[in-house]
């Protein structure tokens, strides 16, 4: 009996010591917490101008008769497209994370500018 006391007053989790924050490991002077505004930016914009390419290729395929113009819009708006809204979503779903760990896991796998 006196052994599980002894734990239990080791665990500071009694009702007069307040709950210890856990410690995720992120040093709060680290260069790399600051978020990637440049990369967001970036991304963001290959996602509005691949987005505005493939659009625009649409309509030149169907509306004028030289159809290799619609395609080199299709081919530049999709490898401008694919990576912007791959980051866009990682921005997105960082913003949304639930606990600032999941956030900075997954800030780190987009890379700085």
């Amino acid at each position: 009996m006196d052994q599980n006391q002894d734990i239990f007053e080791d665990s500071n989790k009694s009702p007069s010591n307040p709950v210890e924050i856990e410690d995720i490991g992120i040093n709060l002077d680290d260069e790399r917490l600051r978020f990637p505004i440049k990369t967001l930016i970036s991304s963001v914009l290959l996602f509005l101008v691949g987005s505005s390419l493939l659009i625009a290729g649409l309509i030149e395929e169907f509306v004028e008769d030289d159809k290799s113009k619609g395609m080199a819009m299709w081919i530049i708006g999709a490898i401008t497209f694919i990576p912007g809204f791959f980051y866009t979503y990682l921005f997105i779903k960082a913003y949304r994370a639930k606990t600032p760990r999941e956030r900075m896991r997954i800030l780190n796998e987009i890379p700085d500018m």
